[in-house]
């Protein structure tokens, strides 16, 4: 085990480390993150630490930085203080998307680069597939650092590692950290590092910031940042300390202060008023085996939910099958050129939907109804109704209470007496893997008796695959008598 005298070296070594090589200096907060992850990584305590930080603060080079330094110097101090080790040493990082993890992998191999062209360190560095960052010296066993998606759907390919890092650990789901990521780090007691921001829904990390010794999280909010980079400047006389605090005040002008965004990204507060959707469990008990073909080879009707693109949303449609219940097949469309979409919807839905697509219902509120009328021209060749929809607040309430009825059982007694009507492929896939997200960060609220069902607030919330659906699950509907559809 390390005396305090032994960590506080080690710490003083990355810092110079840090300076020296890269011109960074780490914050209070940062340093002492990453005291935390040093101080468990030497002594293979492995467990759990955890760090809340206000975006746009500098984690990710505290993160990528602890971790360039581990790389470089693990085995010559594990080695010289006669602890004990493994003959080799793995980094993994995950992320609800690999985008996000590539962040911190990315960072960490233009350290390397530097380091490599300075010819002060033996070792020669090669990328594989963009995930992969292997490090070997003739002096040292060989080092290798991973990054990986951490979706609800996604497929982790299984290594042995030593050290974990969880990044946006509040969009995770904790099933897949039990099932897939945790069992990485058995064979080494691996550390597990939680990082992220407040959130909406109660997962594993907020339960974690919340209970954790003291002592191995850092929680540092908006007002914690701006002091600390404060005190540099003053330290330093750098101005690009005070950059922060500018940033600051741009996105309190653009996003405001008082929205639910702001509050969780910047001033760290949980918003856990509003119930999840649907959970975890019961969004996988949707899936079954079978592919679109299956479907409509068989001939059977089919419904349809279009959700136009409104600010930074996709249009989305989906399309449903009415007496199965499976969800066929997705189009996401980015941009707002309605025209163009017309388009790739009919061609979306030619050949192989055109004859059993009996109607689509799409989302009119606004002037949307004018790119209804287009479509309700477009389809009628075919025989396909187009319906609009205005989306009111009573709309809503009928349409998510629909869907809800849809996607999960029936109980009686403590028994499932009718199973969910509504399921999804268990093929992977682009559009399955944002459904799925859509789905698990949807939240449920009731106001004036209205049950009302949105993304939280946020650039990186969408729920265009969940109105979508709510949309084309309408034909399935007992209280379908109750739908105000537009004409022309």
């Amino acid at each position: 085990m390390l005396t305090s005298l032994q960590l506080k070296k080690i710490c003083l070594m990355r810092d110079k480390f840090m300076k020296v090589r890269f011109d960074r200096t780490l914050t209070l907060s940062q340093q002492r993150f990453s005291n935390i992850i040093l101080k468990k990584v030497f002594n293979n305590e492995g467990g759990v630490a955890a760090g809340e930080f206000s975006r746009q603060q500098g984690k990710t080079e505290c993160v990528a930085g602890t971790t360039t330094f581990l790389n470089t110097h693990y085995f010559s101090i594990v080695e010289s203080l006669k602890l004990p080790y493994t003959d080799f040493f793995n980094v993994g990082f995950f992320a609800p998307q690999q985008e996000q993890a590539k962040t911190d992998f990315d960072r960490i191999k233009n350290q390397l680069d530097i380091l490599d062209r300075t010819h002060d360190y033996d070792f020669s560095i090669k990328e594989s597939n963009g995930t992969t960052l292997t490090m070997k010296s003739q002096e040292e066993p060989e080092k290798q650092t991973f990054c990986f998606s951490a979706s609800p759907t996604s497929n982790t390919e299984s290594k042995t590692l030593n050290l974990i890092f969880l990044e946006e650990a509040q969009g995770i789901m904790d099933e897949k950290i039990d099932n897939t990521i945790s069992p990485m780090g058995a064979h080494t007691n691996a550390l597990k590092v939680y990082i992220g921001t407040a959130g909406c829904r109660r997962c594993r990390f907020h339960s974690i910031v919340e209970s954790l010794p003291r002592e191995d999280v850092v929680i540092a909010p908006v007002d914690v940042a701006l002091r600390e980079r404060q005190i540099l400047y003053e330290k330093t006389g750098n101005p690009v300390f005070l950059n922060y605090a500018k940033f600051i005040e741009n996105e309190k002008r653009i996003i405001g202060e008082n929205s639910d965004a702001y509050k969780m990204q910047y001033l760290l507060e949980w918003i856990l008023a509003r119930g999840q959707f649907i959970t975890y469990q019961e969004l996988f008990a949707l899936e079954q085996d079978y592919t679109p073909q299956m479907v409509y080879g068989i001939g059977e009707p089919l419904c349809g939910g279009l959700d136009f693109g409104k600010m930074h949303d996709s249009t989305v449609f989906t399309i449903v099958g009415k007496s199965t219940g499976r969800i066929v097949d997705w189009l996401k469309i980015l941009g707002d050129d309605y025209s163009s979409q017309y388009e790739q919807i009919e061609a979306f839905i030619n050949p192989q939907y055109t004859k059993l697509l009996q109607e689509i219902n799409c989302d009119a509120t606004g002037n949307q109804d004018m790119a209804v009328d287009e479509l309700r021209k477009r389809f009628r060749q075919y025989g396909i109704n187009v319906n609009g929809i205005k989306l009111t607040a009573q709309m809503n309430d009928m349409m998510y209470k629909n869907l809800s009825m849809l996607m999960k059982p029936t109980y009686m007694d403590g028994r499932v007496i009718r199973p969910p009507f509504l399921k999804m492929p268990k093929a992977n896939s682009p559009e399955k893997d944002e459904f799925v997200r859509q789905f698990l960060d949807l939240q449920k609220e009731i106001k004036t008796n209205l049950l009302t069902c949105n993304a939280p607030n946020g650039a990186n919330f969408h729920d265009d695959f969940c109105d979508s659906l709510a949309l084309a699950a309408l034909p399935l509907s007992p209280m379908r008598q109750n739908v105000v559809f537009t004409r022309s």
